[in-house]
């Protein structure tokens, strides 16, 4: 079970990673958030949405707690959100996110 003051902190990651990705959104200047890349297609996923999930798995069990974390791999990372909100909810998780696309590769590093 999580404490009040992780969760705090996890929230706080959490908004701070939606006004990063929210600024990156708004720079491309695009009524869609679907891109045209070298190699197909990029949909970005809402970072609340991402989180929702990551909430959803947790309470399901099926993110490793309490046990050591098991590594994820995400697949086509895009610009790199989801890595990044796995990483927000667990710190201790080893999180890689892998992208053919350098224009996205670059967005995420």
């Amino acid at each position: 079970m999580t404490s009040i003051y992780s969760r705090i902190r996890q929230r706080a990651a959490f908004a701070q990673l939606a006004r990063i990705f929210e600024r990156s959104e708004a720079s491309s200047r695009r009524a869609l958030p679907i891109r045209k890349t070298g190699r197909g297609i990029h949909v970005a996923t809402p970072v609340r949405v991402i989180a929702e999930a990551v909430e959803t798995l947790q309470r399901l069990g099926l993110l490793g707690e309490g046990r050591r974390p098991g590594h994820v791999i995400d697949a086509g990372t895009g610009d790199g959100r989801i890595p990044a909100v796995l990483a927000a909810f667990d710190p201790s998780r080893l999180v890689y996110g892998i992208e053919a696309d350098p224009a996205l590769y670059a967005e995420a590093v």
